[in-house]
C-alpha cells in the first residue's frame, strides 16, 4: 500500500510539474509571438508613412516642375513675340 501511494504521489507531482512547465512555456511563447506581431505592425506603419511621404514629395516636386515649366514657357513666348 505504501509503494502504491508513493507511485501515485510521484505521478501526481510529475503531472502537475509538467502542467506548470507547459503553461509557463505557453505564456512565454505567446508573449514572444505577440511581440513579433507588434514589431511587424510597427514596421508596416513606418513603411506606410515613408511611402506616403515619398508620394507627397513627388507630388510637390511635380507641381514645382509644372510651375517652372509654365514660367519658362511664358518667358520664352514673350521673347519670341518681341
Amino acid at each position: 500500500m505504501e509503494v502504491e501511494h508513493e507511485e501515485w504521489w510521484n505521478q501526481r507531482k510529475f503531472y502537475y510539474q509538467r502542467r506548470h512547465d507547459m503553461i509557463v512555456d505557453w505564456l512565454r511563447d505567446r508573449a514572444e509571438l505577440l511581440n513579433r506581431v507588434k514589431n511587424v505592425f510597427d514596421e508596416a506603419c513606418i513603411s506606410r508613412q515613408l511611402e506616403d511621404s515619398r508620394l507627397e514629395n513627388r507630388q510637390k516636386q511635380k507641381e514645382m516642375c509644372d510651375s517652372l515649366y509654365e514660367k519658362v514657357n511664358c518667358c520664352w513666348l514673350d521673347l519670341c513675340l518681341c
